[in-house]
């Protein structure tokens, strides 16, 4: 039994510590982080021992271990999309994104995304001409994710906005296509409150919407 721990100094540190018995190699930690120079961070972690040896020479109906690493996300920018977001009455300056995910490639070379608790968007603003500007937009949910060369689904459980201006929605979406079935199968329904936006002299309007 060997255990070989290795950091590397440069800008990325990793941390590793593998065991070799044979021919056979088991990954028993590796830990990576990112971080700039404000509170912004990346964390990748193994989420359990790794048998290389298996994975890269057991046969694929013998073999049911994935390929997969627990990532968290804190307190990352999101002013980046500014260029990628068309629509210029979103704000980003102060957006930020705070999220933790295991994700993994299994024996089908399907790759799975997996929520660990709920993902934050904060800071979040809406401009609009006839309404003004609503600010501190807070998004949760908890997004999932199954993507191959011959299916995608994906689904967003739990989602939440609110704002400082009372407005509130709640719903649950998933999308699923395969190459079997031509199209792209939906469904989800969500419910709001958004007194932003619509409402009377006797408050605002729920709206709920099922597809």
């Amino acid at each position: 039994d060997r255990d070989v721990t290795g950091v590397q100094t440069c800008a990325l540190p990793i941390s590793l510590q593998a065991d070799k018995v044979g021919e056979q190699v088991s990954v028993r930690v590796f830990e990576t982080a990112l971080q700039d120079q404000g509170d912004a961070s990346l964390h990748l972690t193994l989420p359990h021992v790794l048998n290389l040896s298996s994975w890269l020479h057991a046969p694929d109906q013998t073999a049911t271990d994935r390929l997969a690493v627990h990532a968290e996300l804190s307190h990352a920018p999101l002013q980046w999309l500014s260029g990628l977001v068309s629509n210029k009455d979103l704000g980003l300056a102060e957006a930020r994104c705070d999220g933790a995910w295991d994700i993994a490639l299994d024996r089908s070379y399907r790759v799975h995304v997996d929520p660990s608790g709920s993902t934050k968007f904060s800071r979040l603003s809406l401009s609009l001409p006839s309404i003004g500007k609503v600010s501190d937009l807070l998004v949760t949910l908890q997004p999932s994710l199954t993507l191959s060369n011959r299916e995608l689904s994906a689904s967003l459980r739990e989602v939440e906005v609110t704002s400082s201006n009372g407005d509130h929605v709640q719903g649950t979406f998933s999308a699923e296509q395969t190459n079997s079935a031509p199209g792209l199968i939906s469904q989800g329904n969500l419910q709001a409150t958004l007194p932003s936006f619509l409402q009377n002299a006797h408050g605002p309007l729920p709206i709920s919407l099922t597809t």
